[in-house]
């Protein structure tokens, strides 16, 4: 039996929110008619009754059509170009019947996002699947540019010196293939690195004075695949790197006020110059809305579990290696499990590990987390959480 996992968003998800509510963390709930519970629709949807209306039979829905089924009697929406069925849910819905017609009959991709884009829908609704939405495929053509006649070049080239910040891209069935470049203002984040022997010194110009630790999420695949995010209120700067050279440990480090972090690449061969940084990968260098970006899901331990009251314990978990992520104290994380073949997710916020903090803590810090979690005996997921030492 392998050790319990834990899924969660790194990014772009309430997780980020904050205890004022700048972002709407928890969905109006409303009392569901016996037998509607979560689990009774995962047991209505392995019964083996038809739920899509269709008699199964996958089929492309165009938007007119999809249209036309727009009452509680015969309810389709769509959710990322999936159709789905959703009249024997409605009675199951959490929000309520008249809060999920607002998306009948039409995309909901952006009102579902809007207040649960954690869920796991594709999930949720698949014995309602009926097809994928046909879209009109009218292209609007853009006019003619007018000026000087002279094409823009954009540079193509590795990062080889300081301030080669543009990259090109990643390969596709051997060809090269360019990641398109963002344009750039002057008030947009910027990087720029240098090295000595042993460090391999990443130098992020935020623009953001008050930036802190927490700010900042890593994560490190295979030694050399490099991602990194700065949330920067509103938006957040992304640097996504193929390194030229494997790295052993990564840090961050911020610069006085000025806005400027420095992460702290430790180089796996000490001495070995580097000519290069690296790569740029798919989302370098981008600078954009930080809810517009996908979320990530991250497997991560359950290391310990100790008892707070007779019904509520606080667990402690661990992300996967390679990840730096310090979550603040009182915001939120979004715990996915797989119940019965059902993807299931919950939000849970983040407390401190005691009222007297171990010192060995700080060996922990941006790796683990804590969550008090009130056990539901009956519940659909929380029964599910044990131990790493449980196995």
């Amino acid at each position: 039996m392998t050790a319990p996992k834990i899924s969660f968003p790194a990014e772009n998800s309430p997780q980020r929110a904050n205890s004022s509510g700048s972002f709407n963390i928890r969905a109006k709930v409303v009392p569901l008619k016996p037998g509607r519970s979560l689990m009774d629709w995962i047991r209505l949807g392995k019964s083996g009754q038809d739920l899509t209306g269709t008699g199964g039979n996958v089929q492309t829905v165009t938007v007119e059509e999809l249209g036309k089924h727009n009452t509680e009697r015969d309810a389709w929406i769509s959710i990322r170009g999936r159709v789905y069925n959703v009249t024997p849910y409605l009675e199951y819905h959490p929000g309520g019947i008249p809060e999920m017609m607002r998306g009948v009959g039409r995309d909901a991709t952006d009102l579902f996002d809007e207040t649960h884009k954690w869920v796991n829908a594709e999930s949720m609704l698949e014995k309602c699947f009926i097809g994928p939405l046909k879209r009109s495929s009218v292209v609007k053509k853009k006019p003619p540019r007018t000026g000087s006649g002279k094409s823009l070049n954009v540079s193509s080239g590795s990062l080889r010196s300081h301030n080669s910040l543009f990259v090109p891209g990643t390969q596709v069935d051997g060809f090269a293939v360019p990641v398109p470049v963002p344009p750039q203002t002057s008030q947009d984040p910027r990087y720029d690195w240098y090295q000595n022997d042993k460090i391999v010194t990443i130098s992020v110009f935020t623009k953001k004075k008050d930036i802190k630790t927490e700010d900042v999420i890593l994560e490190l695949r295979d030694g050399k695949d490099f991602d990194a995010i700065f949330i920067l209120r509103e938006k957040s700067f992304r640097v996504h790197l193929a390194l030229s050279n494997v790295i052993s440990h990564q840090q961050v480090r911020l610069s006085g006020e000025s806005g400027k972090v420095d992460l702290l690449l430790t180089k796996e061969t000490a001495g070995v110059q580097w000519t290069e940084l690296g790569q740029g990968l798919q989302g370098n260098n981008s600078f954009k809305l930080h809810k517009d970006r996908e979320s990530r899901l991250w497997d991560c331990r359950v290391m310990s579990v100790e008892s707070v009251t007779h019904n509520c314990k606080l667990f402690c978990c661990e992300l996967p290696s390679g990840i730096i992520m310090r979550i603040p104290i009182g915001h939120h994380i979004h715990m996915n499990r797989d119940v019965e073949g059902m993807q299931i997710s919950r939000p849970y916020t983040v407390v401190l590990p005691s009222l007297q903090v171990d010192p060995s803590e700080r060996e922990y810090d941006g790796k683990r987390f804590y969550l008090m979690i009130k056990l539901y005996p009956e519940g659909t997921l929380t029964p599910t959480l044990k131990p790493c030492s449980s196995r």
